[in-house]
């Protein structure tokens, strides 16, 4: 079976999946999907210290998905207590909390082990932003919007939309290649499908739900120019990991996509600008 037939396969089968459980599964703060995002986050982080490894940073592979998941849970658990700690401010006591934890004890490493963990702490540190932090907005998404579901299946449509149409077009049209060291085979008509995708959904959804879009078109076309650009970026600076560490995928879990990073590049960086622009808009209040 091609790479491309599985990437399809899981395009029909994984999307409506997800779609379904979206709208008949909200319970709990939507902890059917923030556990999909959770397990999926801990699983990239997992991907990520074998990247780092193979750069030589000595980053502890179960430590590194221990980290990765306990970050969205914080962020999924602050969602219960909005009347104690705003989600805003658990986010960064739970990720504070979460580097005193794991940094402590370097601190108290043996002088001539210093050298040797420094490079251990620095890429601890970054699994905890990358993918951990920038995961928990996903599960901000799904569980701290009161219009949960709209919020969840506007995200969703626009980052695949942004993804499918930026594949298409590159397939089709892509005739303007290697524009970008870290991805040569992306193009220009690839770069421009995944906007075009991403803007089209997001006015699309306002048109079919405007009661939880009361802005200007003009204001949703730019969240969906915004998104679109996060996830393009999330995707290029997966792309440069994987360049700097020689291999082509993150990971194998995943058919027709690669691994769990590789599946969440670009939402990575698409759900704290999607986020933002809907706390922004005061979308889905």
């Amino acid at each position: 079976m091609t790479n491309t037939t599985q990437r399809l396969l899981l395009f029909f089968a994984g999307v409506p999946a997800l779609i379904v459980a979206i709208i008949f599964l909200p319970g709990f703060h939507h902890a059917a999907v923030s556990l999909v995002f959770i397990i999926t986050s801990g699983g990239a982080s997992w991907e990520l210290a074998t990247l780092l490894q193979a750069k030589g940073f000595p980053v502890r592979k179960r430590l590194s998905a221990l980290t990765g998941t306990l970050i969205p849970l914080v962020f999924w658990a602050s969602t219960w207590m909005p009347h104690l700690i705003l989600p805003g401010r658990s986010i960064l006591l739970g990720t504070a909390c979460l580097l005193l934890f794991i940094l402590t004890p370097f601190a108290f490493a043996r002088t001539d082990a210093i050298d040797r963990l420094m490079p251990e702490v620095m890429g601890l540190v970054f699994v905890i932003l990358y993918p951990g932090l920038l995961a928990g907005y996903m599960v901000l998404i799904a569980a701290s919007f009161p219009h949960s579901v709209v919020a969840l299946l506007t995200f969703i449509a626009m980052t695949i939309g942004n993804d499918s149409l930026a594949w298409v077009f590159g397939v089709t049209m892509g005739k303007t290649r290697n524009i970008v060291a870290v991805s040569p085979n992306k193009s220009a008509a690839g770069f421009i499908g995944g906007l075009i995708g991403s803007v089209g959904l997001a006015l699309a959804i306002s048109m079919l739900a405007p009661a939880y879009f009361q802005v200007h078109p003009l204001a949703i076309a730019a969240m969906g120019l915004v998104v679109g650009c996060a996830a393009i970026v999330g995707d290029l600076f997966e792309s440069a990991l994987k360049r700097s560490a020689g291999v082509k995928d993150s990971g194998t879990m995943v058919p027709g996509r690669g691994g769990f990073l590789d599946s969440i590049d670009s939402l990575l960086f698409a759900a704290p600008a999607f986020y933002g622009m809907s706390l922004l808009f005061q979308l889905f209040q």
